[in-house]
């Protein structure tokens, strides 16, 4: 039994031999009649059809992550905890392509991300590696980590108590 996803991956010449698209091969069927395409180019992984690009990307976060903005966040007063003392530990459980996740690790909190599907997984991990490269987000990323899991199962390995 085969337990990768079918999709049409369509690798830009240039990239197929990177670490990037050796990946998506391990990961994933290629299937010519597949409705959606996972394309890796030199801007990145995009899930494309019917004309639509959905891409992760930290880089459009950068106004909302720069010091001293992530306090003005909704989610991030709300997960605040008053005169807490060590660590700030957070579980996104259903992370999509890392927009909270990053607003939380923004502000200083260590972040596990859980992502199921395996193309959504694909892209935010891309959006990661990515955004490891740029120094404004550097240090806020390293405080993110992704897990390829259902996040019910995999909350119950977590080595601390969200």
């Amino acid at each position: 039994m085969n337990d990768k996803t079918s999709i049409f991956l369509d690798i830009a010449p240039e990239l197929s031999d990177s670490e990037g698209a050796l990946r998506l091969h391990d990961r994933f069927l290629h299937d010519e009649n597949a409705p959606l395409t996972l394309r890796l180019d030199g801007e990145g992984l995009s899930l494309q059809a019917d004309g639509q690009v959905l891409r992760g990307d930290f880089v459009k976060m950068l106004p909302r992550v720069k010091p001293g903005m992530p306090a003005h966040e909704m989610l991030v007063k709300t997960a605040k905890i008053k005169n807490s003392e060590g660590p700030l530990t957070a579980v996104d459980a259903t992370a999509g392509l890392g927009e909270d996740s990053i607003l939380l690790a923004a502000a200083g909190f260590h972040v596990t991300m859980f992502e199921k599907n395996p193309v959504i997984h694909a892209l935010l991990t891309d959006a990661l590696d990515r955004a490891k490269a740029v120094p404004e987000l550097a240090e806020i990323v390293s405080r993110m980590q992704l897990r390829h899991a259902d996040s019910i199962e995999g909350m119950k390995n977590l080595d601390f108590t969200p």
